[in-house]
């Protein structure tokens, strides 16, 4: 059984501190959100107001743009030979770019499709180093730039 009153994990201070990182959030902000949740500082922070704080956070910054949950799953480890996230990124942002796909979802399935017939793999997060020289080359040669 969890402790709802025991502190926050070193996990959850990392992630605390990566939101207050992607969202700009100055000292006097951080510090009152912290409040908010009844705390002076992260540690000292209970395991439910900690799960509070980090809710509401990621909200914001899912809202902003700055952040994309996971759902609570743990970053897998990358093999060798896996394109890096920043790779990943720039894919995406070449293609929408080039994508005639006016909604986000229309859009994320037609980057699919594309994967599929430049790799043959059937999801973007598991294309290589190689895979994604590939997907780049093909984006260029349809119109995106590097910016």
């Amino acid at each position: 059984m969890i402790d709802k009153t025991a502190g926050p994990t070193p996990g959850q201070i990392k992630k605390l501190h990566a939101l207050k990182r992607a969202l700009g959030l100055d000292d006097a902000t951080y510090r009152a959100v912290l409040e908010r949740y009844g705390a002076i500082s992260s540690k000292a922070l209970t395991n439910k107001a900690m799960a509070g704080c980090l809710d509401y956070l990621e909200a914001q910054a899912a809202e902003a743009g700055v952040w994309q949950s996971r759902g609570g799953v743990p970053a897998p480890r990358k093999r060798p030979g896996a394109a890096s996230d920043a790779q990943l990124r720039l894919v995406a942002a070449l293609w929408r770019q080039v994508s005639r796909q006016p909604a986000e979802a229309a859009r994320k399935t037609a980057l699919e499709a594309f994967v599929t017939r430049i790799t043959g793999k059937p999801k973007l997060a598991w294309c290589g180093q190689r895979d994604v020289e590939k997907l780049v080359v093909a984006l260029e040669a349809m119109g995106a730039k590097r910016e």
